[in-house]
């Protein structure tokens, strides 16, 4: 995940800094989900509601922030030209 991350920043104008902080900030998400879902299957809680809620909303996050993206991503290319 974190070449992934490193790919995904390089490609981009971010710098030395700007990528550690992404990196940081992803590996801390990612941890802090997995260790409440480990919690909560510990406790008994049956986690496929949780993971399918889950999935909804970052399908639908994501579905949200495409016209967003296009657009950042347009006036990006634009400004290259």
């Amino acid at each position: 995940m974190r070449q992934h991350v490193i790919t995904a920043t390089s490609r981009k104008a971010l710098g030395r800094n700007d990528t550690v902080l992404v990196i940081r900030l992803v590996s801390f998400s990612v941890s802090l989900a997995a260790a409440t879902i480990v919690v909560l299957i510990v406790r008994g809680v049956n986690p496929t509601g949780i993971l399918t809620a889950l999935g909804a909303f970052s399908k639908a996050l994501g579905f949200s922030l495409q016209d967003v993206s296009r657009n950042e991503f347009c006036g990006l290319a634009s400004t290259f030209r």
